[in-house]
């Protein structure tokens, strides 16, 4: 695993924080500012935007998967906040 954290961060040239969660999700990101969600193990952006304090924070999009969007809106303390929620197939599901 920590090979892979290297190689993730030579790719990106960002500072890595590394974190488990029940998703297994690989977090680069600096506390403030914008970074990126990886699913761990994979090259799978699973989400892009803003964050503060190391939570997502302002603008940003989720990503199923198999790349498509998941969400597009804003974020506060790290839970959605206002935007558009897409289903797998990309159709619109709310705004």
């Amino acid at each position: 695993m920590a090979l892979y954290n290297k190689e993730l961060q030579k790719i990106h040239s960002v500072k890595f924080i590394d974190y488990i969660d029940f998703n297994l999700k690989s977090k680069i990101v600096e506390k403030n500012g914008k970074g990126k969600e990886y699913l761990r193990y994979s090259d799978a952006l699973i989400f892009e935007g803003e964050y503060l304090k190391g939570r997502k924070n302002g603008k940003g999009k989720e990503y199923y998967k198999n790349g498509k969007l998941l969400f597009e809106g804003e974020y506060l303390n790290g839970k959605k906040w206002n935007g558009n929620g897409y289903n797998k197939n990309g159709n619109l599901e709310f705004q």
